[in-house]
């Protein structure tokens, strides 16, 4: 494995809160907050010349001409710095004036507060020293408004041996109790790169990508903790350190093979935050959980696809786990969006800004009816198994009418959505409809039909299916989802294209989508030059890539 760059990557390791990276504004130690990350120490090198950063998954190193500097994260939320030269830790301070924060310096152990993670960082100098500048403007004048220290900034001093070596703790709830030292930088080290190196060996690893799509996984997984019933993988340290209800599903897909058990806590995180109703959060981080709007009802088809590829998921006591939390969630679509039921929101659709939105908010819309077809039919087979007899005769006729719906009603000779507010059918040149595919062989063929030949003459780009039409006069190389190929699409089209037996159509259009990760693994991608889009080091790429090449070698013994 070579050393990675923040252009594709940024550094933390499994269940830190802590992140290295430099996203354009300057090398920084960030935290994650309330689902996003904000910089809280900018990092400054205090000599002329270029510094050139690199890293492992246990070890960032940063060189110069005549210094050198090593860095390694280690637990919820510490970090060991050693170094040759000098270093500054800058303090970002919040732009509210009410945000203050305490300096306690005790010469080589300093304390900083931090209002926005409710924390307090401690610096220890265990080689060389720290030099504090954080003027406080004392004297009634200067306090007369407010006492507000107006920067931080934490010097590391090399000693008479030209070395320094810091532990940083950031400590939150009001815990004062450090981990502590114990353990020597070398001995960090060797503990993370052990930590991962043991995640690492439950992939098969082909190539450097395998490595790289395992090393994201490991990275962006956050300790459990408040909203988070177990360790979490997130999807970006880079930036979105959220989980949406539908990418964690797609997540979950991707390790069923290989990591059972983390996939099946992956699977169930949103699903344990069920509010009473059966409504699932659209969206939660550690301390933030978001009800404004939903995610598609995509547990079904998911588990189902699970359990194909891992018995581990057809048990009886694993059935029994996620069967009331689906049904829960399937009954609250039922009850609470209509006898055909609908997206109030872009957002709701996972699609935020698809063009099915321009005539307005709220639609009915047929991949939607046929995600909640395919759920109820799991629910079916499920309660079928388990003797939940009224159960099963329920989901049976719900599965059928909504399939029903999802055939009939959104077709007279091209594919169709519902404007909830006027009636009116319309039309759109996205791909989000075409996610019906996940009906399969329960499609009319007209409609089928209808589905592949617009997936091979307008939607299919240089690398996968682009999220609008090419020959759509909306059509954005970088529109979000009006033209980006995002990897949760190609999944949702290219699984039901193989299962309707159109085998060449999936096998060309994943070795294309494949070729993208060359360029790393991102939010979503330019579909005419494959370049990385939005947000780096993103989770649902690493699912998209593990998946799709998991179909090709399908493919591969089809034939």
């Amino acid at each position: 494995m070579k050393k990675m760059t923040f252009d594709k990557y940024c550094y933390s390791v499994r269940n830190s809160y802590l992140v290295l990276d430099d996203d354009g504004y300057g090398f920084a130690l960030k935290h994650t907050a309330n689902g996003g990350i904000r910089r809280l120490y900018n990092i400054s090198f205090v000599e002329d010349g270029n510094v050139t950063i690199s890293f492992f998954p246990w070890e960032l190193t940063a060189e110069s001409d005549n210094s050198e500097y090593k860095f390694c994260l280690y637990g919820d939320n510490c970090l060991y710095v050693k170094g040759t030269g000098e270093l500054i830790f800058d303090y970002v301070d919040s732009t509210s004036q009410y945000n203050v924060n305490t300096v306690i310096n005790k010469g080589n152990e300093v304390k900083v507060s931090d209002t926005l993670s409710n924390g307090m960082a401690t610096f220890i100098a265990e080689k060389g020293k720290i030099q504090v500048d954080a003027p406080t403007n004392v004297g009634e004048e200067n306090r007369k408004y407010l006492a507000k220290r107006k920067k931080i900034q934490i010097h590391f001093i090399p000693d008479e041996n030209g070395e320094f070596s810091v532990r940083f703790e950031l400590s939150k709830n009001g815990i004062e109790t450090l981990i502590g030292g114990g353990l020597s930088y070398e001995q960090r080290v060797a503990e993370e790169r052990e930590d991962y190196e043991k995640w690492l060996a439950a992939f098969t690893v082909e190539n450097e990508q395998d490595e790289y799509a395992a090393y994201i996984l490991w990275s962006n997984i956050l300790a459990a903790g408040g909203f988070f019933r177990s360790d979490a993988i997130v999807m970006s340290k880079a930036g979105m350190t959220k989980l949406w209800s539908w990418d964690n599903a797609f997540n979950a897909w991707a390790l069923a093979k290989i990591c059972p058990e983390v996939a099946m806590q992956q699977f169930m995180m949103p699903l344990y935050l069920i509010n009473k109703e059966g409504r699932v959060p659209d969206a939660f981080s550690v301390n933030t959980i978001e009800w404004t709007n939903v995610k598609p009802p995509v547990f079904g088809w998911i588990y189902e696809q699970m359990s194909q590829a891992n018995a581990y998921f057809a048990r009886k006591e694993n059935l029994n786990i996620v069967y009331p939390f689906i049904k829960g969630n399937t009954l609250w679509w039922l009850n609470h969006r209509g006898e055909i039921p609908a997206y109030y929101h872009g957002n709701d659709s996972g699609a935020d800004n698809s063009t099915c939105f321009d005539v307005g908010d709220c639609i009915e819309s047929p991949e939607l009816t046929a995600l909640l077809a395919v759920q109820c039919e799991f629910l079916r087979k499920t309660a079928q198994e388990s003797g939940y007899d009224t159960d099963s005769e329920f989901f049976a006729a719900q599965a059928k009418r909504l399939t029903r719906i999802a055939t009939e009603v959104f077709f007279d000779d091209k594919l169709y959505f519902i404007n909830r507010e006027t009636g009116k059918k319309d039309y759109c040149d996205s791909l989000m409809p075409l996610r019906m595919l996940v009906l399969g062989d329960k499609l009319s063929k007209n409609v089928k039909d209808y589905i592949v030949n617009r997936l091979k003459t307008d939607f299919n780009s240089d690398y996968g299916f682009v999220s609008e039409a090419l020959t759509s006069k909306k059509y954005e190389t970088d529109g979000y989802w009006r033209g980006a190929v995002w990897p949760p699409d190609q999944i949702m089209i290219l699984y039901p294209l193989v299962n309707i037996g159109e085998i060449e159509l999936a096998k060309e259009t994943a070795e294309k989508f494949i070729r993208v990760f060359k360029n790393g693994f991102f939010e979503n991608y330019d579909g005419l030059t494959g370049k990385g889009q939005r947000c780096k080091h993103f989770c649902w790429g690493v699912a998209g890539y593990f998946l799709v090449k998991e179909l090709l070698k399908e493919i591969k013994n089809k034939k």
